[in-house]
């Protein structure tokens, strides 16, 4: 069979004739829209080899313990979960809990299947839009995506934000196309992912409203509007219910929302310093991933005459990008997978993108000289050992663990370019290096930024160390960190027991890993004191509060020395950020443990003082 980009830009082809032969793979292909058992079973293939390996086995963040303690109690104003409560999530989870019997299990299969179901709707909807090409590409920069791949191991409400808005925007496409009746299953959608997140109902609705405008049937319109009325409200109400009632439920969800944003939303008259990098890091983690393939978005400018044909097509990715990145960039974007509803749209421009210039490519240069045999070859080899350098130079605790998965993976992606399959009849070097690229993103050890962490802006330097920020925050870098951090807490502190009969008492401050919540939840009989000193994200003054597995036992505060009573002689442990390590060796003696700091309080000493808090033996 003739080489299908030979032919498609063979000068002696008419202009229909080129069309009918692109159009055939696209709608007989197994790569099409069609071949749905095929599409699910590669997906469920390339999220289990590239998540179930990294997924920690414990809970990853503050807010996973959370969501863990809701499975049994759910009342968001306990913070079980906090604030917006997430009541469909909640749901969904607690009718897994008993089928697979941890938390940690729930969460991890949650990670798995959403992940599944955004990158299998994500290929069917840019097919939709564009081409199954385009498609392809779109969920294979979505798949290595940093900030996607992030969420995946860490998170199992965040991906929600991903499958939730390719959903809603399937369904609206499909209204567009002249099925009315897929308006009402967007409304539904809208409806449900108010459930799983709440700024969801607010950033999609833009796209909702073009929709029904669309469809140009007002009936559909106020069925549609009632769909999302009454799906909100059953959600709602069951949250209200665990809440207290409406009223006391506004009140904890005010509060909550102002400590969080205080310091960095411009609707809450943030310092500027506090809102700009803010907005600087939702600029970071919306084009992580793009960085890769940023080159080739000439070739796909060369190539806007025919796009804008499908004008449609580009209303609706704009409406599903703009309101969700403004709304980040006002209000709160916390971690990088708070960006996940506006990403799939990224993704899919770098398809549109990419496909272009592998065209492109293709045409030329690419399809002379070797046989298309020895090139698959030549450019696999190319892959496997460029990637196997670059990942063998970012571990260097070169581990089994860490050297087999840098394998794996870069055989993964050398399949892409050499495998029999062959996705539309050619190999995709381009593809291939842009996925390298993401990979060494989330892999990769990059310096860590070296600048004030506030103040001016420093032009260049500010620029430089916002990105190395932003990408340790979404890098495989940070969850082995963390990850370990707790494991090495759960592994050391029995030891630590043991080893003295001195009381113990867990000593927690701001930014100290592992957070006081997952202490609390993987060692519950132990008393945590968890310190904010004035100044601290959501502290107005300084305050201390003891904690016993998830409940506060007793909260401190005061003009300082604010007064903490520990028991005499005791044994402090340390969960601090490394910032501090210095100055705390300048006010006590400390030991190192792999997971945290500890000191041997003298029976003889009367208090110590340690910034704000003086901690006073009784």
């Amino acid at each position: 069979m003739m080489d299908r980009n030979r032919a498609i830009t063979n000068p002696v082809w008419s202009a229909e004739l080129k069309a009918a032969w692109e159009a055939v793979p696209l709608a007989a292909g197994r790569w099409n829209v069609a071949g749905s058992p095929y599409l699910w079973i590669a997906v469920i293939l390339v999220v289990a080899l590239t998540r179930w390996p990294a997924i920690s086995p414990q809970l990853y963040s503050f807010d996973s313990v959370n969501l863990a303690l809701a499975l049994n109690e759910f009342n968001p104003t306990l913070n079980q979960p906090q604030p917006p409560g997430y009541p469909v999530f909640v749901l969904v989870a607690r009718s897994l809990y008993p089928l697979l019997g941890s938390p940690e299990n729930t969460f991890a299969a949650m990670q798995l299947l959403i992940s599944v179901l955004a990158l299998g709707f994500l290929y069917k909807l840019t097919a939709l839009l564009f081409s199954a090409r385009v498609a392809f590409i779109a969920c294979a920069l979505f798949l290595f995506n940093p900030v996607f791949w992030y969420s995946g191991l860490t998170s199992p409400l965040r991906p929600h934000l991903a499958f939730l808005s390719i959903l809603f925007a399937y369904f609206c496409f499909q209204a567009i196309e002249n099925r009315r009746w897929n308006f009402l299953m967007a409304s539904f959608t809208l409806g449900l992912a108010g459930g799983f997140r709440p700024e969801l109902s607010l950033v999609l609705f833009p796209l909702w409203l073009w929709t029904g405008w669309r469809c140009a049937d007002l009936r559909l319109l106020l069925r549609g509007f009632a769909i999302i009325g009454i799906t909100t409200w059953l959600w709602l109400a069951n949250l209200a219910a665990a809440s207290g009632g409406f009223a006391s439920m506004m009140a904890y969800f005010q509060e909550y929302l102002s400590t969080q944003t205080f310091q960095t939303s411009v609707l809450q008259a943030a310092p500027l310093p506090g809102w700009r990098r803010m907005v600087g890091r939702v600029v970071i983690w919306l084009s992580l991933g793009a960085l890769p393939w940023l080159w080739a978005i000439p070739f796909g400018w060369k190539d806007r005459a025919q796009l804008l044909e499908r004008v449609d097509r580009f209303v609706l990715l704009g409406l599903w990008l703009v309101p969700a990145a403004i709304f980040n960039m006002v209000l709160h974007s916390a971690d990088p997978d708070h960006l996940l509803a506006s990403i799939p749209v990224i993704c899919i421009i770098g398809g549109l993108c990419l496909d272009a210039a592998e065209s492109r490519l293709n045409c030329t240069w690419w399809t002379t000289g070797w046989t298309g045999t020895a090139r698959a070859r030549a450019v696999g080899a190319v892959a496997i050992a460029g990637s196997l350098a670059g990942l063998y130079f970012a571990f260097p605790d070169d581990t089994y663990a860490r050297t087999g998965l840098a394998i794996w993976f870069s055989v993964a992606l050398a399949i892409l370019v050499c495998s029999p399959l062959k996705p539309f009849g050619r190999a995709w070097p381009l593809l291939t290096i842009a996925l390298i690229g993401n990979m060494l993103l989330f892999f990769g050890e990059f310096p860590f930024p070296t600048g004030p962490a506030a103040g001016g802006f420093r032009g260049l330097a500010s620029l430089r160390d916002a990105f190395l920020g932003g990408r340790y925050e979404s890098s495989y870098a940070r969850i082995r960190w963390t990850s370990e951090r707790m494991a090495d807490t759960a592994r050391d502190v029995p030891r630590i027991r043991a080893a003295s009969s001195r009381p113990l008492v867990f000593i927690w401050s701001r930014d100290g890993e592992p957070s006081w919540r997952k202490v609390t939840y993987y060692l519950p009989k132990d008393k945590v004191y968890v310190l904010d000193e004035a100044g601290d994200p959501g502290s107005p003054a300084s305050q201390a509060v003891l904690w016993t597995a998830n409940k506060p036992s007793a909260r401190f505060s005061g003009t300082a020395p604010v007064q903490l009573p520990i028991p005499r002689g005791a044994r402090l442990i340390w969960f601090i950020a490394g910032g501090k390590v210095a100055e705390l060796s300048r006010t006590i003696p400390v030991r190192q443990a792999p997971g945290f700091l500890y000191s041997d309080l003298p029976r003889e000493m009367e208090s110590l003082r340690w910034g704000s808090f003086e901690f006073v033996p009784q």
